[in-house]
């Protein structure tokens, strides 16, 4: 006898599959923001620190060039 599934079974098997489809899209489209958003506050605090140092140091110059970076970022990512 022939070891075959029944159509209830292959549509089970089928409902299974979607779902674990969309959990697997779910969870990439998590990591993704999650990475995104870790990325983005590492980015600040370097550009935070640079300014800081301009500061201690008097650095007219990287402070500007700090700042205009720090306000980029800061509107490229809508804060």
């Amino acid at each position: 006898m022939k070891n075959e599934k029944s159509y209830t079974e292959m549509m089970k098997a089928q409902a299974m599959s979607r779902l674990q489809e969309r959990e697997s899209y779910l969870f990439h489209l998590y990591l993704d923001m999650f990475l995104r958003d870790v990325l983005w506050t590492h980015n600040e605090q370097l550009l935070r620190k640079d300014i800081d140092a301009a500061l201690d140091a008097k650095d007219y110059e990287a402070f500007q060039s700090a700042t205009s970076a720090l306000q980029k970022h800061l509107l490229a990512y809508g804060s």
